[in-house]
């Protein structure tokens, strides 16, 4: 028998953000991750990761602390509507 139990997550939290990103727009999307991180009082530094194996795209990483659900709803939001993002893991 399966269970949909979900797992509860307690805040403040470990987090990392895996953002990838089209490889040839990374050193524009860098600088939006920074201020949308900035803009909700956070100072981080994206970690480049790997690049895919076709070279289209590439892993962005970005780990922090997250206070609570709605920031980490609201960050996770507005990383995926930065032009050359493609998708949030």
């Amino acid at each position: 028998m399966t269970s949909n139990i979900q797992k509860e997550i307690t805040f403040p939290a470990p987090w990392e953000f895996r953002i990838i990103a089209f490889h040839d727009q990374v050193e524009k999307v860098k600088p939006a991750i920074v201020q949308v991180f900035h803009d909700s009082g956070f100072e981080i530094k994206v970690e480049p990761g790997k690049v895919s194996r076709e070279g289209k795209y590439q892993a962005l990483h970005v780990s922090t602390t997250m206070p609570d659900r709605e920031t980490l709803n609201k960050i996770s939001l507005a990383l995926v509507k930065i032009d050359g993002v493609k998708m949030l893991i």
